[in-house]
């Protein structure tokens, strides 16, 4: 089924103001349904207030999967409506103006094959092994696997052939593919897109959790289309949730803290401190030692940042290239009052 705003523009190319285009979906008991835009072209602006396009997982407004606006064809995630009977997508135009604003949308039916997969102690893997029975068959499946404090998510592929004949050639991974994110959600950080029969090596989240997506638009293969392993693996960082209500005093350590260790390649430690309601997080460095600002590139690679999460993010103080040697590391003493 494909959705689109009106077609007939008037003569300028304009929407009245305040247009508002709503699509309820009925989905069957066993099934999904997943948006992809074929276009997105509206108005911008940093909390879409104006233009906007909204997918909700039931009739409400309590559930919204997404918020999107801005010139985004080609690049709009694909947003999943799975675990109800209903959804709806919403677009909206500025209230006050007319407006440039169109969409299209292909809204697929497909089998309900979603899954969240906690590991712990008790079950400290999973093991995903994904057959393809030879038919023609759309499929579009999201895992997301959530560890607990203090580690990450490594997932290993033994055996991986993803893609048709149709698109086997294909470099770009458009029609059959597996999709990997740092984060549980299709707005997460990307690690990579695969397909075809090239060995894919093992891939490593920052956080605790995995967001796996894999898509087959056209003939299955007969067999195995990949066979995986995601497991917990330690943190470097250590654990990265610390509560700090009732007057806790914390101290956060770079990965190798100490003596002339070196902190390794492509190491992200990301820390949520969380303090009581009307306190604040205070924290003193008691040491910092990070590589020099890399004349060649102008670019301060390795850097510590920090963001008050409680203003959405937006404010932000970053310590850069402090020192001159690479030998590096560092020490927070963190706490609030």
């Amino acid at each position: 089924m494909r959705i689109h705003t009106p077609e007939h523009f008037p003569p300028d190319g304009t929407y009245r103001p305040a247009l508002n285009c709503r699509w309820y979906i009925d989905i069957p008991p066993g099934q999904k349904v997943t948006v992809r835009f074929e276009m997105l072209e509206t108005e911008h602006d940093e909390s879409c207030s104006y233009d906007k396009v909204q997918v909700f997982r039931v009739l409400n407004a309590y559930h919204r999967l997404a918020l999107l606006c801005g010139n985004l064809t080609g690049h709009a995630p694909a947003i999943a409506i799975s675990g109800t009977r209903h959804g709806m997508i919403l677009f909206t135009t500025n209230p006050y103006s007319t407006t440039l604003g169109k969409m299209s949308a292909l809204v697929l039916y497909t089998p309900d094959c979603d899954k969240r997969i906690t590991l712990d102690d008790h079950s400290p893997s999973y093991r995903l092994n994904v057959v393809g029975g030879g038919h023609n068959h759309v499929q579009d499946c999201q895992y997301v696997f959530q560890a607990p404090s203090g580690y990450t998510l490594q997932i290993v592929f033994d055996q991986f052939h993803v893609g048709s004949l149709r698109n086997a050639s294909v470099s770009n991974c458009t029609d059959d593919f597996v999709e990997l994110r740092d984060g549980g959600s299709i707005f997460s950080v990307l690690m990579g897109r695969f397909c075809g029969n090239r060995t894919v090596s093992p891939q490593t989240t920052f956080g605790g959790t995995l967001h796996l997506r894999y898509v087959t638009d056209s003939t299955f293969r007969r067999g195995m289309l990949f066979d995986a392993t995601v497991r917990m693996v330690p943190s470097l960082c250590g654990p990265m949730h610390h509560n700090l209500t009732g007057g806790a005093i914390i101290t956060l350590n770079t990965p190798n803290f100490g003596g002339n260790s070196k902190y390794p390649p492509n190491t992200k430690c990301l820390w949520l401190l969380e303090a009581s309601e009307g306190k604040q997080v205070e924290i003193q460095f008691r040491t910092m030692d990070l590589q020099q600002f890399d004349e060649s590139s102008r670019q301060c690679k390795d850097y510590i940042g920090i963001r008050d999460a409680s203003v959405g993010g937006c404010r932000e103080d970053v310590y850069k290239c402090l020192s001159y040697t690479i030998l590096s590391f560092v020490t927070l003493m963190i706490y609030f009052s």
